[in-house]
């Protein structure tokens, strides 16, 4: 599993858009452009704007990334389950350095702040920050084991592929409780695309995973901006998808305003 990409050269100018925290992130992604560029640039805008604050005095979320995102460390730790599922997926499970070099950090970085905003808001003692720094951290662990042709696709994903892909929240479980992380960062990994699943800690990083992805630039589409993604997060919340309460919290931490309701004119 090699992280090859799209290599070709684009010659059209580069187009930005700013992120709710001030990351300068590309528009959209051209089937031109190489996704490792991509995402480089996006790792290159968070790392500028230093934007990220360790809420524990314990918490390092460079060395929890370093610590569990390695190559060799992931290969220890494959066992029959992960095998069993990979080749469900037709894929050899094994992991690659240049793959967890070009692994996108910044969805890892941003679901982490989003997730802290949340647990900041709902008064989280220390221990319960750490676990969820620490959850938030490691919540996409399983996607180092996703072939790169679908993780990487340009365009939508076929039933097929769709199914593939969501293999990565077992994937990212068997992994970790293999690298022996905590009961909740284990949850979090199985959970977080489960409705009505989890715990507490995986209720938050739900809403963070959610508004990362959808005002960051993915390989097939490019970013929402925070109205749009709010406006999904709000139906979702309808749904009883994810919790209203948890998602209002991050849009007070985000500064953003709901728009005041339209009155309808009364007719006699």
């Amino acid at each position: 599993m090699v992280l090859n990409g799209i290599t070709a050269a684009n010659k059209m100018p580069k187009i930005s858009v700013t992120s709710t925290i001030g990351h300068i992130l590309p528009k959209s992604i051209l089937p031109f452009r190489g996704i490792s560029d991509v995402r480089q640039e996006q790792i290159d805008a968070v790392n500028k704007k230093d934007s990220f604050t360790k809420t524990t005095q314990t918490f390092d979320f460079d060395k929890c990334y370093s610590e569990y995102y390695d190559a060799d460390k992931i290969n220890s730790v494959i066992n029959d389950r992960i095998k069993e599922i990979c080749a469900g997926n037709e894929a050899v499970p094994h992991v690659e350095k240049g793959i967890i070099e070009h692994f996108d950090k910044h969805h890892i970085q941003t679901t982490y702040e989003y997730a802290v905003m949340i647990g900041k808001g709902l008064k989280l003692n220390n221990e319960e920050m750490y676990k969820l720094e620490e959850a938030a951290t490691l919540h996409d662990i399983g996607k180092t084991l996703i072939q790169d042709e679908i993780l990487n696709k340009p365009f939508g994903l076929d039933p097929r592929e769709r199914e593939i892909i969501n293999t990565h929240s077992e994937l990212g479980y068997e992994i970790l409780k293999g690298l022996g992380a905590d009961k909740e960062a284990l949850d979090v990994a199985l959970n977080h695309h489960k409705d009505g699943a989890g715990g507490k800690l995986c209720d938050i990083v739900k809403i963070a995973d959610r508004y990362s992805a959808l005002t960051s630039v993915r390989p097939y589409k490019g970013a929402f901006t925070p109205k749009q993604a709010f406006e999904i997060l709000d139906d979702e919340v309808k749904e009883g998808r994810i919790k209203g309460e948890y998602l209002q919290i991050l849009k007070d931490a985000l500064g953003f305003k709901d728009p005041e309701p339209t009155e309808k004119a009364v007719t006699a």
